[in-house]
């Protein structure tokens, strides 16, 4: 996914035209509802934008769209944690992308799969429900919590081209993403990349173990680190509830704390 460009810019300015329409800024040109559904997940489509689908019992794949109809979305075979995950006809699921800071999220249900012809010759894919509407939730107004360097956890991350494992620092984090400092390079890593990150927080949060997106590589040259934020691929509760507790920055436990001084 494309990095936000010119932090100065105001939100108005970063947000596609569609989504602009969409979320009725242009009182004169709102699209009926159905028609803005689609909108988006042409959009979506076009971008190659990775499409996360959620079952009722908490089981997470991704995929991306292969094509919009009137009546339908198809998406590509879903994987989870690389193996093929398999959708069940009838099933209702969510399913949610990022869009430019922007959460985008939707109820829908499986109506089958089918085999088509595909580049690579004869592919599975799934149809699923055209949704009936949107939520829109923008990621930059999430509240978010900066970590106490002297107590902040190590942060265990896993993956990259060549897969690898480096240890970074938890710097700040929100119900749907994190940033984190690291002095190992990230030179492995890249933009839209999926990672596997493990750290400690404290109740009612616990220790965190999921897989996430990255959007920014960057580097601090004041603090002499690099900066890797990433985003969950879902909005996470237990973090919800964390930030729910806290203003400004994390407590962490005694534990962390005494485990930091020694």
């Amino acid at each position: 996914m494309n990095s936000r460009p010119g932090l100065a810019e105001s939100s108005e300015t970063l947000m596609p035209a569609w989504l602009d329409k969409i979320l009725g800024r242009n009182a004169s040109d709102t699209p009926d509802n159905r028609v803005a559904v689609r909108t988006a997940l042409q959009s979506a489509m076009k971008a190659r934008a990775r499409i996360v689908l959620e079952a009722p019992q908490g089981l997470v794949a991704g995929t991306t769209i292969w094509q919009v109809t009137r009546d339908e979305l198809v998406v590509n075979q879903p994987y989870m944690s690389g193996m093929i995950y398999p959708l069940a006809d009838g099933d209702p699921m969510k399913i949610s992308f990022v869009e430019r800071s922007t959460s985008i999220t939707a109820q829908t249900r499986c109506l089958g799969r089918v085999k088509c012809n595909g580049p690579k010759g004869p592919m599975y894919v799934y149809r699923l429900r055209l949704p009936d509407a949107l939520r829109f939730d923008d990621r930059r107004r999430e509240p978010r919590a900066d970590i106490d360097p002297a107590v902040a956890p190590d942060v265990q991350i896993q993956g990259g081209r060549v897969r690898e494992t480096i240890v970074g620092m938890l710097a700040d984090i929100s119900a749907t993403g994190m940033r984190i400092h690291t002095s190992g390079s990230t030179e492995n890593f890249e933009i839209g990349q999926e990672l596997q990150v493990q750290f400690p927080m404290p109740q009612p949060a616990g220790p965190m173990d999921e897989v996430v997106e990255v959007q920014r590589l960057l580097r601090d040259n004041q603090l002499g680190v690099n900066v890797i934020c990433v985003s969950f691929r879902r909005r996470l509760p237990r973090l919800e509830s964390l930030m729910d507790m806290t203003t400004e920055r994390v407590p962490m436990p005694l534990e962390q704390v005494q485990r930091k001084i020694a």
